[in-house]
């Protein structure tokens, strides 16, 4: 399994949100308990198995390598994505799985992502289980990270949990009908509805996939965005989706705002000093 950090975007809404007493450079560098979000993440990251690490850059790319290389005894090769700017994430992919030169699985994190300790070893288990069974080495699967149930203030990806009886497919894993991206937020949500996170597991034959896809997009964009890397995936058809949920152990933040709430939000549900 790889590992790919995002942390090439300008965090628009994090930076106009942010008081001018506060102001950074760019949102990874954020603070959380004191350390940047990227050095915590990256922390979390330097406990577990991996092949290789690739951390894309592209906004205030100096500043992110700076606090990169603050993590010492790390392995890690950096990407730049020089088109950033017209990129919400899909050209970061498809940079650093076509660096990785290998049939791997990849871990996509990205970097606005804040996750309890013990949660994230818990995920990481899991994923380690799923990648040794056999039923898997030649799938084309997702497992998305959910963080609870999609209520009707949230915005962005969601996530549809199957109703199967099935018993989950490796210590929380558990079976999804598909994922999508929110725009009508005046309906009810069901339960069997969950917010998407910022990990997102990808076989080694979906990356082939999002590889292809963004090869196809360059070709016929001409001068428009690149969107985010799930649009790919959500256009498939031949995708197995799965979900872990952790609940509230894990949030993102888009807004100063945001990154506040979740300093009280996860002090409430860890132990965490």
């Amino acid at each position: 399994m790889i590992v790919v950090l995002l942390a090439a975007g300008r965090g628009r809404r994090y930076q106009s949100s942010t008081p001018k007493s506060e102001k950074i450079l760019a949102k990874p560098l954020a603070k959380f308990k004191g350390e940047s979000v990227i050095s915590r993440l990256l922390k979390q990251i330097q406990k577990i198995n991996y092949s290789k690490v690739f951390i894309v850059v592209g906004h205030q790319k100096e500043s992110i390598i700076r606090e990169v290389e603050q993590t010492k005894n790390f392995s890690y090769k950096i990407i730049e994505n020089t088109e950033y700017h017209k990129d919400e994430n899909l050209k970061s992919v498809s940079l650093a799985l076509n660096n990785a030169n290998g049939n791997s699985s990849a871990l996509i994190v990205e970097t606005d992502t804040i996750i309890e300790d013990g949660a994230f070893n818990l995920y990481i288990n899991s994923l380690e289980k799923l990648l040794l069974c056999n039923k898997f080495k030649n799938s084309k699967y997702v497992v998305w990270s959910t963080t609870g149930f999609f209520q009707n203030w949230n915005k962005g990806g969601i996530v549809y949990k199957a109703n199967r009886l099935d018993k989950p497919i490796s210590n929380g894993i558990e079976y999804a009908k598909g994922a999508d991206i929110v725009t009508n937020k005046s309906r009810e949500f069901s339960s069997d509805e969950y917010k998407m996170g910022g990990l997102t597991l990808l076989s080694s034959k979906c990356c082939e996939e999002i590889i292809e896809y963004e090869a196809k997009y360059t070709f016929n964009i001409e001068n428009k965005n690149f969107p985010y890397f799930h649009k790919s995936i959500f256009e498939s058809n031949n995708i197995d989706h799965y979900l872990y949920d952790f609940g509230r152990r894990m949030s993102a933040y888009n807004t100063y705002d945001d990154l506040k709430k979740i300093n009280i939000d996860l002090k409430k549900v860890t132990n965490e000093t």
